[in-house]
């Protein structure tokens, strides 16, 4: 995290713990990767 914090300074970086999916052979890529396009954008 303090690489990646040093690469985007200006931004902030919160770890997330993805080992239950890691156990599972996937990854946070695997997770968010299905879905079309708009459906995380919130629509009033």
């Amino acid at each position: 995290m303090q690489i990646i914090a040093q690469a985007y300074p200006n931004r902030e970086v919160v770890g997330i713990d993805a080992r239950t999916v890691i156990k599972q052979h996937g990854s946070l890529h695997c997770l968010t990767m299905q879905f079309p396009q708009g459906v995380l954008v919130n629509n009033p």
